[in-house]
């Protein structure tokens, strides 16, 4: 095996793995990773609770998966696990289940491009599909180097290829779905964007156990007396 290439790979599956890792752990454990962990110690910037929102929402609205956050939490916790397991061995083996699970993290990947132009976010585009790339070129690679192995001699790539295809399918799948589903859901992606843009505006501040951002019910409220 080309243990030079395969550090190479690793190198870049760090970040990815790390950044999977994180937000899986948050998903799985939200609303109280947010809440108590997160929330309290991180810079209103960095204010997780607009992403709970979002995935709990119209992101499970149009997708039709209640508490979608759940199901990214384990699919993003599975490419975590196939990016950082490349440091612990160079057996082949758990190469095979490490390829299989970054794949599956792609899943996850493929959906939110869709998601973002069927809910007007065609910015977060260009983060999600550097994303998708280094999960799938570096994929490629180590099956590559899997396939080129002198003592291995099981049709890995094949199957590999199979399982990649089957995971392109259930995107496909879950697009149509999301493209049926995104008429009937416009007044929650209309609400979405209305406290995205109240959340930008007033200091990106959400207070910890609130279901809206601060201020925004106050200012609703006065908008209907208005109207």
């Amino acid at each position: 095996m080309n243990i030079l290439l395969n550090c190479i790979c690793s190198l870049f599956l760090l970040p990815y793995g790390i950044v999977c890792g994180l937000f899986g752990i948050k998903n799985l454990l939200d609303p109280w990773f947010t809440d108590k962990l997160w929330g309290p110690s991180a810079p209103s910037q960095l204010n997780p609770r607009m992403f709970l929102y979002e995935m709990n929402g119209v992101m499970s609205d149009i997708m039709g998966i209640p508490r979608y956050s759940k199901v990214e939490g384990i699919i993003l916790l599975c490419g975590a696990l196939g990016a950082l397991a490349s440091w612990i061995t160079i057996s082949p083996t758990l190469f095979y289940c490490c390829n299989y699970l970054l794949l599956l993290s792609a899943l996850s990947f493929l959906l939110i491009i869709p998601y973002s132009f069927f809910t007007r976010q065609a910015e977060i585009t260009p983060v999600i599909l550097s994303c998708l790339l280094i999960c799938l070129i570096t994929t490629a690679i180590r099956a590559i180097i899997i396939a080129e192995d002198p003592y291995d001699t099981a049709p890995y790539a094949t199957y590999l290829g199979y399982f990649g295809l089957s995971i392109l399918a259930l995107a496909v799948v879950q697009t149509c779905i999301m493209s049926r589903n995104a008429s009937r859901v416009e007044e929650s992606i209309v609400k979405f964007h209305h406290i995205k843009d109240h959340f930008l505006g007033n200091g990106m501040i959400w207070t910890s156990g609130k279901e809206f951002p601060a201020g925004y019910l106050d200012d609703n409220a006065l908008l209907s007396q208005k109207a």
